[in-house]
């Protein structure tokens, strides 16, 4: 049974990291080993991972706060697993995924990693059914397979999705330390260019804590670290980085062709409203002027029958008159 070693970095979020400890602990795969790193937290983490010493397939790394990637790093080089799950401490895995996962990745020795989509939850741990934007399934048309050029396109998705083989990771030298919130679409970027392949299994299997203090709504800095990806990723892999560009390049000009034909029948919709507003205050001119009139002009069926009425009481006067 293959080892999997569950990577979870912790940066003062002690209040999140017992539910990331015990969600990976508590995986149907039997062979399981948990890497905390606390990256020089302040908070409660030394607490909160010093709580599961006692359990043999954790080991607890403390060094001096470097970063996220560093972090992530460190948890590698601690950790002995065939396969590597990444897993921020404020996120959790469903008991499932990495069974799932790893029956997929065992199958088909050209996969480097298996990913899957997402749930997101609160604060609390909550579900929020209602939020979807982000899902991994409507975020690219190529989900497996090649995914190089779906992935620079911006197909993002969360570190702890995938299971991604060691030696996969180690071909392409591993998390770049100078990165901080897109180190790891940089690593599977890197493993897409080297020409490994992906599968997505389309169930949701990894939980995403939305709360105010997480990384992704560092827009500033997350903006700045895709700069230098790109950047990084044109000088490593040329072609790829050309392939990708080109391939972004035709989804920008059918997206605007899709746009223009939108365009075009927004405003043929909008003329034709246009027309039916027109039509529809002259109408109401039309029910404005008839107000006033008699009813039987209003209403022509009641106006005919009247005037059948006083035709037949006119008539029946006259035979009255004559029988008289």
């Amino acid at each position: 049974m293959p080892l999997v070693s569950v990577v979870i970095p912790c940066y003062n979020q002690g209040r999140y990291l017992r539910y990331a400890v015990e969600s990976a602990l508590g995986q149907t795969h039997g062979a399981i080993e948990v890497v905390i790193v606390n990256d020089g937290s302040t908070d409660d983490t030394h607490e909160v991972a010093t709580r599961f010493a006692g359990d043999p397939r954790v080991h607890y790394v403390r060094q001096e706060n470097r970063g996220l990637c560093p972090a992530r790093v460190s948890g590698v080089a601690a950790s002995a697993g065939e396969y590597l799950n990444f897993l921020d401490s404020d996120d959790i895995l469903a008991p499932d995924k990495i069974e799932k996962q790893l029956r997929i990745i065992e199958s088909d020795p050209g996969l480097a990693f298996v990913y899957c989509d997402i749930r997101y939850i609160d604060e609390t741990g909550a579900e929020r059914p209602g939020k979807t934007a982000g899902s991994i399934a409507g975020s690219r048309s190529e989900l497996s397979g090649d995914i190089f050029a779906s992935l620079f396109a911006g197909g993002y998705f969360p570190p702890h999705t995938p299971l991604v083989r060691r030696s996969a990771y180690e071909a392409v030298g591993g998390f770049d330390l100078a990165l901080e919130g897109c180190g790891d679409w940089d690593l599977w970027l890197r493993i897409a260019a080297k020409g490994f392949h992906a599968y997505y299994l389309d169930e949701k299997l990894a939980l995403y804590r939305v709360h105010p203090a997480g990384m992704s709504r560092d827009t500033s800095g997350m903006q700045q670290d895709e700069r230098r990806v790109i950047a990084k990723l044109v000088g490593e892999f040329p072609q790829r980085a050309a392939e990708g560009y080109f391939s972004l390049r035709r989804r920008t000009e059918d997206l605007f062709v899709a746009n223009s034909w939108l365009n075009g029948h927004r405003l043929a919709l909008e003329a034709e409203h246009a027309r039916l507003g027109e039509e529809h205050d002259r109408l109401k001119q039309h029910v404005a002027a008839l107000s006033g009139c008699p009813k039987f002009v209003r209403y022509p069926i009641y106006g005919f029958l009247l005037l059948v009425r006083k035709a037949c009481a006119g008539l029946r006067a006259l035979l009255g008159r004559r029988q008289s």
